[in-house]
């Protein structure tokens, strides 16, 4: 399997690539989990870059 560089760093992120990374998902509740993480991790960047500007 060919993968992405960004997944190369640790053997954690290949799991991911290889087993949920373009995986077709049906599980709503597994759906809404993956929104909030990307809210969350959305907010996390904002408070950074906030945190910059000071």
């Amino acid at each position: 399997m060919e993968r992405c560089s960004w997944c190369l760093c640790n053997e954690k992120m290949i799991k991911y690539h290889d087993e949920e990374w373009g995986v077709p998902l049906y599980d709503d509740r597994k759906q809404f989990e993956f929104l909030v993480m990307e809210v969350m991790e959305g907010r996390e960047v904002v408070r950074k870059i906030r945190n910059k500007e000071d």
